[in-house]
């Protein structure tokens, strides 16, 4: 309709009614959509000026009513009245336009209670269209239908629960989010939605996949792209019908669709979320009971092993994680919202259950010690006459959803990429199995069971690809990482409320003991995850700040207690170092400018060597070797930036030789283990080369050595591969810190594993190591051999080390010596200034292995109280034990360093619990005094 400036008020209005109702008192008008007025006319055309008037509105409501069928079409037109109207008023707020609303609204209020009220889902689902649903039309709607408001639109939102169910990714999501996202927008809207019956699930403890059914909002959190289970391939068909040929090009489109969908969904689950917690107080606190009920009920995820049916899906777990993250947002990028955050939060038993978490310093007994002392505190914030701010409430739940969701996915998803492994070998097995079948039943059930194994295949990768698009989305783990940045930040203000800085008051605040210990461990769970993923992409600022929450407690034992939780802390720092990906390290600016990295690392990685002698986990005996040798790398490459070298040099003596103790145990351990299992690979792959002598032996032998092959291969490799790091580091520290290792407890040990290494790999049965493609076991003799010899070098100004080389009987042997130096000048293996270094030593070797033989002749036999009572040699410094018994000082020290308790009689025992055992002493040195006397007298005469 034409709009025309005028200066009647009379005309405007008349042409105002005409243009919201869409009518015309033209009887010739041929407009689409205008109708005319043919009943109101006649009363009409007796004004003067023959003008519609506010006194129209309700006749012209009445008269259109009879052009439409009651329905739709009766809803269509009203909204696009109503819609008409709202603009008008965005323009002008006339008077007349509020009666328009009351005349339009009591009409849709009445189409709503007379009928079918789900009659409106269509107008909801797209707000901006002519006729659709706009937020305005809900406050009058409300006020005029108060009484009966909820049980109109309850219908409404019953469908829409029922619409939402059985969608996923590839549905047609937009209507019903959109038509709950204008809903949810109104306050009463919010109010009535979080009190429907089935906000929550009707269940008193429901599951997580009861939840997830049952309550309200669960079928839209579950809407996604990942299956419920990894062999539902229906997804995965669409996105990836042949996972096995695609390529790279082709994936990353697919993840692309996906991803901008799901950011789509997310948006939207994030504007409802926000409108409910905008919905009043009753609003936002049923929005965040459902948030800790939707944990709660997944809270079987952090076992070990689970029931996956009595869980939530991976997709309604994932939309939690990114609606979370998306909440805590804006609080997370400013540092002042820290004050903000209230750890008793953890205590309570309320919107999440802490009740069965371990905590990072402090027992159950002294938890619920603190409870009783501060009940009074806890009771205020439950009840609300002190509540906890919003910042806390989103917070902890954004920490303990991801908990169970996303970073327990991570540990799923490495079990899912061995699983995958496992099937392709499996495939590859039964492929070279039917290459020898004959027997055409026996084909043709080779070929049934093939292609079962190829259909889980696909299904198994399909599932890989749509967890990828999830779990390596840059834009959910930028999120992630932020909120982690910001929760590693808070960590370290509660360990260091005064900001004391490192090391650390002995004295654990409570407000940190008392947090759980997945706290510290998911951050450190992601961040390995991001780094191995797409280590290029990590946001390095944040970076920079979680790695002072890294060192600040990898050392700090009295902080988290839990040795293996530390050692994550060493596998990120591990993750950031240099590898074949990225030789010069994407972190170096790291390593090189963190202040608190620089002046405490290498001491929190000494101390972390020593605890993991024990993780509390099954398997703790060979998981410390990899956490060791993690450690042993990131110490060599530390070496390459010339501030961390003072760091290792002032460090704790005690501490050290505690470190070196260690070492030396690793070293004997894991290089004895793989030489002596060599031999053994070497024999039986010798035999397996005559073919036909080894055809000739029955299946049953074949399969037997065949699986000690397989199973001396995995050990020899991984006992190597941790070995040449632990030698590597061994040589690196010797060179730079001699002392520690020159303490009498230690220096014996460290003479006697070098002989004997030595010897294994020069000596007269070096030639039985020798095998087939060594490097595939992290086989390099040389190598170690090289390694070996600058260790010798670097202690050969110590007179009693070179005394304890020359004394060890068991390995000590001068002509392998002699062996070494030789094949150092044959393949030219070190410089010819270390090569006679290396000489120097040997020949001071065999010059004080005559002096000595002479001296231990002399002194004939020694009597038995003079022999320590383990080793059985002259002691030169013995103590008393409290329980009389005397021993050689070095060999009780070396013994008390790795077990704390009299080896005698299993008491506890200290170093300072040791004696001088004064009287022996001047007994021992008495008698040889006696010894050289004697061989002087016996040289005169």
């Amino acid at each position: 309709i034409k709009r025309m400036s005028d200066n009647s008020t009379a005309l405007n209005i008349h042409r105002l009614l005409c243009y919201v109702f869409k009518v015309t008192l033209n009887p010739t008008s041929n407009q689409e959509g205008i109708h005319y007025l043919s009943g109101l006319v006649a009363d009409v055309s007796k004004r003067n000026p023959p003008l519609l008037n506010a006194s129209d509105i309700d006749t012209i409501m009445i008269e259109e009513l009879q052009k439409y069928d009651q329905g739709q079409s009766w809803l269509s037109y009203l909204l696009t009245c109503f819609n008409s109207i709202v603009e008008e008023q965005r323009k002008n707020a006339l008077p007349i336009l509020d009666d328009c609303i009351r005349s339009v609204t009591t009409q849709i209020g009445l189409e709503l209670q007379s009928g079918d009220s789900t009659r409106l889902m269509p107008f909801l689902e797209n707000p901006d269209a002519p006729n659709g649903v706009p937020l305005e039309l809900f406050p009058p709607l409300y006020h005029q239908f108060q009484e009966d408001y909820v049980q109109m639109f309850t219908p409404i939102l019953q469908q829409l629960y029922k619409t939402v169910y059985p969608m996923n990714i590839l549905s047609s999501l937009l209507p019903p989010l959109k038509s709950l996202g204008t809903m949810s927008a109104f306050i009463a809207n919010a109010k009535m939605i979080t009190s429907l019956n089935f906000w929550y699930s009707p269940l008193p403890n429901p599951t997580g996949s009861e939840f997830q059914k049952l309550s309200f909002l669960g079928p839209f959190f579950a809407i996604s792209a990942i299956p419920q289970t990894p062999l539902d391939r229906s997804i995965g068909d669409y996105y990836f019908p042949n996972p096995l040929a695609t390529t790279k090009q082709a994936v990353n489109t697919s993840h692309a669709a996906i991803r901008m969908q799901s950011h789509a969904l997310q948006n939207m689950l994030h504007r409802i979320v926000m409108n409910l917690f905008k919905g009043g107080d009753d609003s936002k606190s049923a929005m965040l009971n459902w948030l800790g009920k939707s944990i709660n009920s997944n809270l079987v995820r952090q076992k070990m092993h689970y029931d996956t049916n009595q869980s939530a899906s991976v997709g309604f777990l994932f939309n939690l994680n990114a609606i979370l993250l998306k909440i805590c947002q804006p609080f997370v990028t400013s540092p002042k919202n820290m004050e903000k955050v209230d750890p008793l939060y953890t205590l309570q038993n309320g919107r999440v259950d802490f009740s069965g978490q371990t905590r990072l310093a402090m027992s159950s007994e002294q938890i619920a010690a603190y409870v009783k002392e501060n009940s009074q505190k806890i009771q205020d914030r439950q009840s609300g006459k002190s509540p906890y701010t919003f910042i806390t409430e989103t917070f902890f739940l954004t920490f303990y959803a991801l908990h169970v969701g996303i970073i327990k996915e991570i540990d799923q998803y490495e079990k899912l990429l061995s699983e995958i492994h496992r099937t392709l070998e499996k495939k590859k097995e039964m492929e070279k199995m039917k290459t020898g079948l004959f027997d055409p039943r026996q084909v043709a059930q080779a070929d049934a069971d093939l292609k079962r194994m190829e259909i889980r295949l696909d299904a198994l990768l399909k599932y890989q690809l749509l967890l990828d698009s999830y779990l390596k989305d840059e834009l959910l783990l930028t999120e992630i990482m932020s909120f982690y940045a910001f929760a590693g930040a808070w960590l370290v203000k509660v360990g260091d409320p005064n900001n004391h800085g490192l090391p650390l008051s002995d004295q654990v605040p409570p407000e940190f003991a008392m947090l759980p210990e997945f706290f510290v461990q998911d951050i450190a769970d992601f961040l390995i995850f991001s780094l191995r993923i797409n280590r290029k992409r990590v946001d390095q600022f944040l970076l920079q700040s979680l790695s002072t929450f890294l060192i600040t407690y990898m050392g700090s034992v009295h902080y988290v207690s839990n040795p293996y939780v530390r050692s994550r802390f060493a596998e990120v720092l591990y993750a950031m170092s240099p590898n074949e990906e990225d030789p010069s390290s994407t972190f170096a600016g790291i390593f090189e400018n963190n202040a608190v990295l620089l002046k405490h690392m290498v001491p929190a990685l000494i101390r972390l060597y020593v605890d993991i002698e024990t993780t509390g986990r099954g398997g703790q005996f060979y998981e410390k070797f990899s956490i060791r040798r993690q450690i042993a790398s990131l110490l060599k490459y530390l070496r390459t930036f010339p501030m961390y070298e003072s760091a290792l040099q002032n460090q704790d003596t005690e501490l050290l030789i505690r470190f070196i103790n260690m070492m030396l145990n690793d070293s004997n351990y894991l290089l004895d283990e793989a030489l002596n299992a060599l031999p053994k690979i070497r024999d039986i792959e010798t035999e397996m080369e005559d073919h036909s002598a080894w055809m000739a032996q029955d299946q049953a032998t074949r399969e037997e050595k065949e699986g000690s092959l397989q199973q001396h291969s995995r050990q020899t490799t991984g006992c190597l591969r941790l070995a040449n790091e632990t030698v590597s580091l061994f040589n690196f520290l010797s060179k730079e810190v001699v002392q520690p290792f020159m303490a009498p407890e230690m220096r014996d040990r460290i003479a006697q594993m070098l002989n004997y290494f030595i010897f294994q790999l020069a000596g007269p049965k070096s030639l039985n190591l020798k095998v087939r493609d060594p490097a595939r076991f992290h086989f390099d003799p040389k190598l170690l051999l090289t390694l070996i010899a600058k260790t010798y070098i670097n202690f050969s100004s110590e007179s009693t080390f070179v005394e304890a080389v020359v004394k060890d009987i068991r390995s000590f042997k001068l002509e392998v010596f002699h062996k070494v130096a030789h094949i150092f000048h044959r393949e030219r293996m070190l410089p010819d200034d270390v090569i006679a270094q290396f000489e120097k030593f040997t020949q001071r070797c065999e010059e004080l292995a005559a002096s000595l033989a002479t001296e231990e002749e002399d002194l004939g036999e020694i009597p038995d109280e003079f022999l320590d009572p383990i080793t059985y040699t002259l002691m030169e410094d013995p103590v008393l034990l409290p329980s009389g018994q005397a021993i050689d000082r070095p060999n009780i020290t070396r013994h008390l360093l790795s077990d704390q308790t009299d080896p005698f009689n299993r008491s506890h025992l200290t170093v300072d619990m040791l004696r001088p055992a004064t009287d022996l002493k001047e007994k021992i040195d008495a008698w040889r005094q006696s010894k050289r006397q004697k061989r002087e007298d016996m040289q005169i005469s």
